[in-house]
């Protein structure tokens, strides 16, 4: 389990995309916006056009490709640095997993 610690507010450096990344957590993640920070913080640093080279995954949240035909079937494109929908597929999966981060490498504090 890999746990790494975020900033709690918004810091200088940023682009404008990770901040409106890090402002829309508690309008996808309402009551665990806070974990949800951490979280993709540690997986992507809130780029949603990471890629993890050894296992492909991409986005802000890090999803695996084999869930880009999955999420497209449902009308969300998380592929190509789509980061709202790649924050509410990551949510889908959250509520899937019974309010757990197990699908995640990263977990929260």
């Amino acid at each position: 389990m890999l746990v790494l610690a975020l900033p709690v507010t918004a810091q200088a450096g940023w682009t404008q995309q990770q901040l409106h990344i890090y402002q829309a957590m508690p309008l996808i993640f309402p009551k665990r916006y806070t974990q949800a920070r951490q979280v993709f913080w540690c997986e992507s640093r809130y780029d949603p056009w990471a890629r993890n080279p050894s296992s492909g995954a991409i986005g802000v949240p890090q999803f695996l490709p084999s869930w880009i035909p999955y999420f497209r079937e449902r009308g969300l494109v998380i592929d190509g640095g789509h980061w709202w929908e790649q924050l509410v597929a990551a949510h889908i999966l959250f509520r899937a997993s019974h309010f757990t981060w197990r699908q995640w490498v990263c977990q929260p504090r």
